[in-house]
């Protein structure tokens, strides 16, 4: 997903209106963002998952 971003980051669009903002990093930027999110979501929900497990020894 790195290498996804940092590639969007570096492509110069050839649709002049993304520029006129900066539309496009801040696309960028959102999206990063979710990623983020969506990563500790999947963490937390893996650590509650264990919790929830006994260890047998």
């Amino acid at each position: 997903m790195a290498i996804l971003l940092h590639a969007a980051w570096d492509w110069q669009p050839p649709f002049p209106f993304l520029n006129a903002f900066d539309l496009q990093k801040w696309l960028i930027i959102i999206l990063g963002w979710i990623v983020i999110f969506v990563l500790i979501n999947a963490g937390l929900r893996e650590v509650r998952t264990l919790q929830g497990q006994r260890i047998i020894n």
